[in-house]
This record gives structure tokens, C-alpha cells and sequence, in this order.
């Protein structure tokens, strides 16, 4: 190694002078007041900048040379320095589309008056595109999380989680103002309970994070919780938080579930009230599966099949009844698994008593609509039968009640008056029973927009018409003002002389069913709309390398659009060669049959890039495409 004794004497060295400034990869000129912009002297890189000796550029004009103009750039930072006496710089972009950074520094004599002018410049056009690019980016995050519905925060990787941003959807949720927020302890907006469990959650997260840096490698955690949080007027709400660990920061993405959880809980309360109701009723229920397996049984059933429950369960009536009694209740087990709602009375001898029974099955399905068992009732109708001639109206009521299945159970009279209503009925509409009873059903629980057409079909219910109008959905409206859609299942009810009295309807609500079936509907647009939206460079491709399909952001990395990539071969576009290079993932993959990864430097757009390719495969187990993920590793590689 050289030892350098007297800088001086190698600075007073033009050679060595020389030899440094023409290896230097800035472009440097040096010009003097009286010159008028003239180039007096220029290294190597500034004479090759423009394809000409370092010579041939003195005695011209530096905005000619570089910037084919006939007077100085506007901005010009030796123009500057000239009447400042200071160091300038200034961003300029050449006639073919390129950037440059212009720095000028004078020499000042003695009296401090500018003797000279050295101009310094170096290429950014790289630099300007990722700038650019990362702004607009930048751009693009913040207009998604301030349109989005979903509530965002951001808090400092601390015990006291410092919300660090919120955006607009969250301060509205709380009542808040963003400043109100920002800096304030997201702990103390979570209810108490929750913060204790929160608490040991959050420091096993500051444990992790600190075994991940100790390690050397940090990994992704990433956590779904739920918890109470208070608003700025002191009501709670429950949210439903995805909670990503990024960098420093924790990054909390939620939803209010506060009217989930209120459904919960009150799908848990209808269920104890199914269960006691079913062990308390007086009828005999009995559920068999579609193997007439009996698989469920209340009380009042054991009574009705003369056997105590466990001796039932998982029986046929083969196994437990007479051959023949058997055969004939299967056979209508058969008609029900079949789709059809067998109905009928039989008569049976318990203890020396003749009891009479009015049987309903029905054939159980699931939320598809296929048939996954039968549910039987047994109705102990022997008073009945001693009073039939008396109770006849209201017997012929009653059997209609019970041979529409259904939620919500309203009859209405020739006048459009409610003469019955459930106590379902009354839940969901949102009044008590003596709030609807007496009142017209068409003015008081309709939606107004509605109100022609159901009058139409109560007029044509009333005309006898059921087949027509058998079946019907609309919309009713609650005491809050909201819209339930029911579906209804309608018959009419007759007096001891046929004639039609009214309508008795047996409705189910499906308005959260419908809101499923639309979102079900929207899950391939949301698809492709995710598939865009991915930050890695996705891309589609058939076994012989043609791009099939490509996201947003590996039109971004390539430069190129959909259009310029779509239909050429992958090879031709990343590498510009008419086959795969040697180190191909896709041509492994059809070798192996499996993910395949490789990492590389790719010089034409001067960027390592990890590339991994997925297989895809037909419900045959059949190769068929594969997807091609390059994720840009510069950053890392550095």
C-alpha cells in the first residue's frame, strides 16, 4: 500500500490530478466569469458523456453541449453561484427524457470575487424513478386506508401501545378527533377485563420479537383478537382486530362484531329455549338421521315409543318394534328422506289406555337444502278427539298451525286485520302482541314501495288462488324502522262452511341469508381486485412459458403494461432471451411437480429479484399452470 507523506506535493501534481478527476464518474467542467458559460476545461467522463475528447468541449457553451439549447437551463446552478458566490445545486432533465443532479461550487479569490466555477454533475434517473414511484405509492396506502370501512391504527411496539395513526374511519367510530388520539395509550380505551387478557398477550409479543432479533432473523407474528373498546361518550363496542407485528410498530386492522356478539349471544339465549322447550313440550319429538337411526328423543317421545332414551338412540325401529309395525313406519320414513311431509293420526295402547296421536314428519335439511335426516311429532290429541264437534273451528286452526312450517306465524282477516301473531312474529317486528293485534297489516307493517303488489296477493289468496301465491318474499318494516325480507309460506283459512275468513302465514327471516348470497356473488370481482392489489409481481403462466394473466405490480417493476406482457413468453420478457435460462424455476418445476425458488440479479431493470413458481393443478391431479411470484430482494441484498 502506497504511504502518503505530503498531500501537498501529490495535489501540486497535475498527473495525479488528472489521473483522479478522469476516473471520476461525475461529469466536471470548470468555467470562469468572463467566459460567458464557456466550457475551459472537462474531464473524461463529461467529454464522454456526449461522445467527444475532453479538448474538443472547451470554448463551448455547456447548455449547447449537454442540453442542445441556445441559452442557459433554466434553474442553472452555475448562473446561480455567479451571483450568489455560494454553492448551488438544482435537478435537471436532459432533451432525452434523463436526470441529472447540478452542483456548483465557485472559487473565490482573496477579495472573495469569484475566479472560477467548478460544476459537478451526476445521473439520477434512477433515483427520480423510485422516488416517484415510492411517493406514489406512498400515495396510494394512504388513500386506502382513509376510504376504507375498516378501522386502522398504528401504535408504537410498546406495553402502553402509543397509537402512532388512525385514520378516518377510526376517529369517526370513537367520536374522536385525530389529534385527540394520536400519542394517547391505546390500553386505556380497552375495557378492563379485556386488558388483562391483552396484557400477557402483548408481552409474549415483545418476548417473540426480541428472540427473532436475538436469532437473527425476524419472522412475521401476526394475531386475531377480539376485545371491548370505549368510545369518547363511554359506550363499548366489540371489535374483531388483525394484529400484524411490522418493524416497531404494531398494526391493528379491525371491525365492529358488537352486533355479531349481540347475535351470539342471542342465538345462545333461542338455543336454551329450543332445549328447554323441547324437553318441556308436551308433544313427543324424535329426530332420526338418514339411516332411520334415532338420534334425538325428548321426554314426552319415550312415552310415545314406550322405550326410555337410551335404549333409542342409534336404533331402527327393525331393532326395536315388531317386524311388521317396523316395516310400515320406515316406509314413511322413506317418503320423508324422499322430500315429502307425511302427515296422519294412529291410535296406541299404553297401560290398557287407548291414546290417539297426530303425527307430522318432516324431512330435515341442512343449510344446502339436501335431506339429512327426519324429525317426527307426535301430538297426544285423545281430549281433542272427546271434543272434536265442539272445538271444530279451533281444531281445524290449530292443524293448520301445524302443518306450516315456518318462523314467524301472522293471520290476517278479510278486513286486513292481524287476529294472531306469535311471539316470534312479535320479536322480530319489534312490538308487543297487544301493539298489532287489531291492527291493519298492510298500512302499519309494509313497506310502503311494497304495499300494491302483497295487497295483490292477499286479494288473490282471498279468491282461492293459493297455488299461484303459495310462496312469497317482501319486505316488512320494524318498530326501529328497519327492513326485514321474509319469505313466506301462505294458505287461507275457512269457516265451517268453506268459505275463505282469511290467510295464515308462516314466514322465515332471510335477510342475512340474502346479504350472503350477494356476497358470495361479489367474491370473484373481490378476487381479482386482491389479486391487483398484492405488492409482490404476480403472473399467470401456461407449461410453455406464455404469460397468461399479470397483476399491477409487476407491470410497476417490469415498466411494461398488461398489454406488453400478456401473451409473450416469460423468458422473452424478463430476460430477453428466446429460451429459459439455465437457472429457470419453471422449467424445475415441470421436472419435480413442485414449488420451486431461485434468486437472482436481473440486469435489465438493474434489481435482485426472489422468483418462485407455484404449480396448479386440475381436479384430476393434472399439471396444468403455474404461478409465478418475483418479489424485488435489492433492498435485502444490500
Amino acid at each position: 500500500m502506497l504511504k502518503i507523506k505530503d498531500k501537498k506535493e501529490i495535489l501540486e501534481n497535475k498527473e495525479i490530478l488528472s489521473d483522479i478527476l478522469d476516473n471520476t464518474k461525475e461529469l466536471i467542467a470548470y468555467y470562469e466569469p468572463e467566459t460567458d458559460m464557456r466550457i475551459l476545461w472537462a474531464n473524461k467522463a463529461a467529454a464522454d458523456s456526449v461522445e467527444l475528447r475532453p479538448h474538443q468541449l472547451e470554448g463551448r457553451y455547456c447548455y449547447e453541449v449537454w442540453h442542445k439549447r441556445d441559452k442557459p437551463c433554466l434553474g442553472c446552478p452555475v448562473k446561480k453561484s455567479m451571483s450568489t458566490k455560494r454553492a448551488e445545486k438544482s435537478e435537471i432533465r436532459s432533451s432525452d427524457g434523463r436526470f441529472w443532479l447540478v452542483r456548483s461550487r465557485p472559487i473565490l479569490d482573496e477579495n472573495k470575487q469569484i475566479k472560477g466555477i467548478i460544476e459537478y454533475t451526476g445521473e439520477i434517473t434512477e433515483y427520480s424513478k423510485i422516488n416517484k414511484a415510492l411517493k406514489e405509492s406512498e400515495e396510494k396506502y394512504r388513500l386506502i386506508s382513509e376510504n376504507t370501512s375498516d378501522l386502522i391504527a398504528i401504535t408504537k411496539f410498546n406495553l402502553k401501545t402509543s397509537i402512532f395513526y388512525v385514520n378516518s374511519a377510526y376517529t369517526k367510530f370513537l367520536g374522536y378527533k385525530t389529534d385527540e388520539l394520536i400519542g394517547a395509550s391505546g390500553m386505556d380505551l380497552i375495557h378492563p377485563e379485556d386488558k388483562k387478557r391483552l396484557l400477557p398477550m402483548l408481552k409474549k409479543y415483545l418476548k417473540e420479537k426480541m428472540l427473532s432479533i436475538l436469532g437473527g432473523k425476524e419472522k412475521a407474528i401476526f394475531k386475531k383478537i377480539e376485545y371491548r373498546i370505549k368510545d369518547k361518550k363511554g359506550g363499548w363496542h366489540n371489535l374483531e382486530s388483525t394484529v400484524n407485528l411490522a418493524g416497531n410498530k404494531l398494526l391493528f386492522i379491525s371491525k365492529d362484531i358488537t352486533e355479531k356478539k349481540e347475535m351470539e349471544k342471542a342465538l345462545k339465549k333461542s338455543e336454551e329455549r329450543f332445549r328447554i322447550i323441547f324437553n318441556t313440550t308436551q308433544d313427543a319429538i324424535f329426530l332420526k338421521d338418514v339411516n332411520l337411526c334415532y338420534v334425538q328423543a325428548n321426554h314426552r317421545a319415550e312415552k310415545y315409543l314406550g322405550l326410555p332414551a337410551a335404549k333409542i338412540f342409534n336404533k331402527t325401529d327393525k331393532e326395536l318394534f315388531a317386524p311388521v309395525q317396523a316395516k310400515a313406519v320406515q316406509a314413511i320414513d322413506r317418503r320423508v328422506l324422499a322430500g315429502e311431509i307425511v302427515k296422519g293420526e294412529i291410535t296406541k295402547i299404553i297401560k290398557n289406555k287407548k291414546i290417539n296421536y297426530h303425527i307430522i314428519k318432516i324431512p330435515l335439511r341442512n343449510n344446502q337444502g339436501k335431506v339429512i335426516g327426519v324429525c317426527g311429532f307426535a301430538h297426544d290429541i285423545t281430549e281433542l278427539k272427546q271434543i272434536e264437534k265442539k272445538l271444530r273451528q279451533e281444531k281445524d286452526k290449530m292443524q293448520k298451525y301445524l302443518n306450516i312450517a315456518g318462523v314467524i306465524f301472522v293471520a290476517i282477516e278479510a278486513d286486513e286485520k292481524v287476529s294472531l301473531i306469535n311471539k316470534k312474529g312479535c320479536e322480530i317486528l319489534g312490538y308487543k302482541k297487544e301493539e298489532i293485534i287489531g291492527k291493519n297489516w298492510f298500512n302499519n307493517f309494509l313497506v310502503k314501495k311494497d304495499l300494491i303488489k302483497v295487497k295483490k296477493v292477499f286479494s288473490q289468496l282471498m279468491a282461492g288462488e293459493v297455488g299461484v301465491v303459495e310462496n312469497y318474499e317482501n319486505l316488512v318494516l320494524t318498530k326501529t324502522g328497519k327492513e326485514r325480507l321474509i319469505s313466506w309460506h301462505n294458505t287461507i283459512i275457512k269457516n265451517d262452511n268453506g268459505k275463505i275468513i282469511g290467510t295464515l302465514g308462516s314466514g322465515e327471516d332471510i335477510t342475512e341469508r340474502k346479504k350472503t348470497e350477494e356476497k358470495f356473488i361479489s367474491t370473484s370481482r373481490e378476487w381479482s381486485e386482491t389479486f391487483d392489489s398484492m405488492s409482490d409481481g404476480l403472473s399467470i403462466h401456461s407449461l410453455d412459458f406464455i404469460i397468461l394473466r399479470v397483476n399491477r405490480s409487476l407491470c410497476e417493476l417490469l415498466n411494461l403494461s398488461p398489454e406488453e406482457l400478456v401473451g409473450r413468453k416469460c423468458h422473452e420478457v424478463f430476460h430477453k432471451k428466446g429460451s429459459p435460462p439455465s437457472f429457470c424455476p419453471l422449467v424445475r418445476l415441470k421436472a419435480s411437480g413442485k414449488m420451486e425458488k431461485v434468486e437472482y440479479f436481473e440486469f435489465l431493470i438493474n434489481k435482485w429479484l426472489s422468483t418462485r413458481v407455484s404449480p396448479v393443478f386440475d381436479s384430476a391431479g393434472k399439471l396444468i399452470k403455474v404461478i409465478h411470484v418475483a418479489r424485488d430482494i435489492t433492498a435485502r441484498k444490500k
